[in-house]
């Protein structure tokens, strides 16, 4: 029989927690108690989806509506944007557009990466 080295148990410890850790914030994340919780969690994980892939780190109203609340009508979609937005669990910002047009964007809060 072989004997299992201290440094293999910290590593194998440090594995697990990562795993527990990302496991639950999966699962936080994916867990709804209503339909219009889990229409919000679906966007915001659309806007941060989205916001990896733009140079203002958010998401559009259009990119919204075209991805993560596909199925749902924009004033419905406005509703759940500016609950989120009351919430602090989301932030609201503008840039301008390449034809000088302001454009207002969708962006996850501090308090909201970090607890998910």
């Amino acid at each position: 029989m072989k004997n299992v080295g201290q440094e293999s148990i910290i590593w194998t410890c440090n594995l697990i927690d990562h795993l527990t850790e990302n496991t639950v914030k999966r699962v936080r994340e994916n867990v709804a108690d209503t339909e219009v919780s889990r229409w919000k969690q679906k966007i915001i994980r659309g806007i941060r989806n989205i916001a990896k892939n733009t140079s203002y780190h958010g998401a559009t109203l259009r990119d919204i509506q075209r991805g993560p609340a596909q199925g749902i009508q924009v004033k419905e979609l406005r509703q759940y944007l500016e609950s989120l937005a009351v919430s602090e669990e989301i932030g609201v910002g503008e840039y301008e557009a390449e034809n000088g047009r302001k454009v207002r964007f969708y962006y996850l809060t501090e308090r909201k990466q970090s607890v998910i």
